[in-house]
Order: C-alpha cells, then structure tokens, then sequence
C-alpha cells in the first residue's frame, strides 16, 4: 500500500501469550514430553511504523511454507477442527523432529537469500532470528555459520515469544543502529513457515 501510494504510513503490530497454552499439570510423562517445547514460551508483543524511504528501508523479502509438516507442533484448538476443548488449547509437538525439519529446510532458504542479494554474513550489523530454546539456536549458529556475535540473543531472559521475538529483539538495537547498516530477520513458525527480510536503516 506504501508503494502504491495508498498510504503514507502502517502500523505492524502482534502480540501473543502463547504461555496460555502450555499444560501446568501434565498427567505423566508422556503428555510432559508432548507439550515439552511449550515449557519456553514467553508473552509478549511488538510494534513497527513503516514508511516511505528515500535510501535503505526493506531491501528483500522472501517467505516460503511446507504445510506437509503442519502436525509436527502446534496449538490445534481455535479452528474449524477442534473449536472447543480444553485438550486441543494445549501446545502439542516433538521438538526433536521440528528441529530437524528446520534443518532441512532452513538453511536452503538462507543460502537463496544470500546468492540473490549477493551479501554475506559480516555484511549485516544485526542477525535477528527467532529463538527456542538456547541449544537450538547454537545448532542454527553452526549449520549456518553466522557469527554468533551478530545475533541478539533473547530466548535465555524472556523465552520464546513467538511472533513477537523479532520485533522485540528490533527495538533492543534500533537506537544503535546507523545509517547504512543492515539487519537480516529469519523468522521460524510451526507449519512449517520460514521467512528472510534484509532490512538497511535509511
């Protein structure tokens, strides 16, 4: 709509409490190790003005989905399957097997990314990527190879916090930021949805 002309400015807004969905009083160890991954969520919400930008501002996007992989995790309750229920309210997945799909597929989506802009890691100031657990996002270093010390490391303090991480992870460095530098975004959702956006700060 911004380029277009139909509009000058757009809020982006999202907020989640995914902690709602986690089971407190897990009946053995089964339904624990099902529900296992929802033990890191963290609640919490962003926002972001767009707008118009002579120089810099989002310079690629690209977004990808492999909904074969939907029932690897995820809160099935809400939609036309499961409307009601407490069961279906609870995070069910299988952490191991959602890693290694992210695995298979990530990496191709970040190598695409890096061929059709032609930038390399230590061309970006900031790697924001959303963040499970700590032991994931050490895989995600070194199947990758980005350097650590670009990336804002969030999910120790405040957990998985779901589609707010990047815009909260955003904000911790936006002031510092000058003009020209880049950020690369990797957003991750069960689904399974990957997405890449290079941003430059104008």
């Amino acid at each position: 709509m911004i380029l277009s002309g139909r509009a000058r400015r757009a809020l982006v807004v999202t907020g989640e409490t995914p902690s709602r969905s986690v089971r407190h009083a897990p009946r053995g160890p089964g339904q624990f190790r099902d529900g296992f991954a929802g033990y890191t969520f963290g609640d919490a919400g962003a926002a972001v003005v767009l707008e118009a930008v002579e120089r810099g501002g989002i310079l690629d996007v690209d977004t990808e989905t492999h909904s074969e992989h939907w029932s690897v995790g995820g809160i099935f309750g809400g939609g036309s399957r499961h409307p009601r229920g407490d069961e279906h309210t609870y995070f069910h997945g299988d952490g191991t097997e959602l890693r290694e799909v992210f695995e298979k597929i990530g990496t191709s989506a970040l190598d695409r990314m890096r061929r059709r802009t032609g930038l390399a890691w230590a061309d970006f100031r900031h790697i924001l990527v959303h963040q499970v657990t700590v032991p994931y996002l050490e895989r995600f270093v070194e199947l990758t190879g980005i350097p650590r010390d670009r990336l804002v490391v969030t999910v120790p303090e405040l957990g998985n916090m779901a589609s707010a991480t990047l815009g909260v992870q955003l904000d911790l460095v936006h002031e510092r930021l000058r003009p020209g530098e880049r950020v690369l975004f990797v957003g991750l959702g069960g689904g399974v949805s990957l997405m890449t956006m290079v941003w430059e700060k104008a």
